[in-house]
């Protein structure tokens, strides 16, 4: 029986605990800044991009508003436009789709979230 948030299937010749973050499909390094979907490494994320992969990953299917991600991912300090926020999760979600099905939903109105709750195994 599969729990949700228990891995399906970890990366070859990686252990488990080499893992910061574990969803249903993800798998995130910090140290290593690395990121699997599935057995799949998604390449090429820039720093921004992974901080906001990890920082949505680690409370799925919350909704963060713009102004959320930009207090979270760029620090207090940030005054750029909240459309920055779009601009980085447009590329994040290409890379991520190059190794499995859309995971970085568009909430209209709010936000952005993470879920991968519904990606089939």
């Amino acid at each position: 029986v599969m729990l949700e948030g228990q891995p399906r299937n970890l990366p070859k010749n990686i252990p488990s605990n080499d893992f910061d973050l574990e969803t249903n499909h993800i798998r995130i390094s910090k140290s290593r800044r690395e990121v699997y979907f599935d057995e799949n490494r998604v390449e090429g994320l820039t720093p921004k991009e992974f901080d906001l992969l990890y920082t949505m990953a680690q409370k799925p299917k919350q909704v963060f508003s713009r102004e959320q991600l930009l207090e979270l991912v760029w620090g207090y300090e940030y005054l750029g436009e909240e459309r920055t926020v779009d601009a980085h999760i447009k590329k994040l979600r290409q890379k991520l789709e190059k190794s499995g099905p859309q995971i970085i939903q568009t909430v209209w109105g709010v936000g952005y979230k993470f879920d991968d709750s519904q990606v089939n195994a």
